[in-house]
């Protein structure tokens, strides 16, 4: 389930950039706790309802292509935080 969801004005140019947007956007006091790099996933999901994970720069060109290339579609990403006993989730748009 999403706790919050954020649209994102200017598309990040690199997975770095979009790493750096995600962190800069957790609720940490929502969370009540601190959140680890390697805790955080980034995904979206296809036409197909696949979630497909963003590793690395090629990971987000490919999402951005599939946003493009399908007209109907806008690119929703999914921001997975794992916990020790939950996984949180929020959803960042992007237009």
């Amino acid at each position: 389930m999403a706790y919050g969801i954020r649209r994102i004005r200017e598309q990040p140019d690199n997975f770095d950039d979009l790493f750096k947007v995600v962190k800069n956007n957790i609720d940490y006091d929502k969370l009540g706790m601190h959140v680890d790099e390697s805790d955080i996933s980034i995904m979206y999901e296809d036409e197909l309802q696949d979630k497909i994970s963003i590793f690395n720069d090629d990971d987000l060109h490919m999402a951005y292509e599939w946003a493009f290339d399908n007209s109907k579609a806008s690119l929703k990403l999914l921001i997975l935080i794992k916990t020790k006993s939950t996984e949180k989730s929020t959803q960042f748009s992007q237009q």
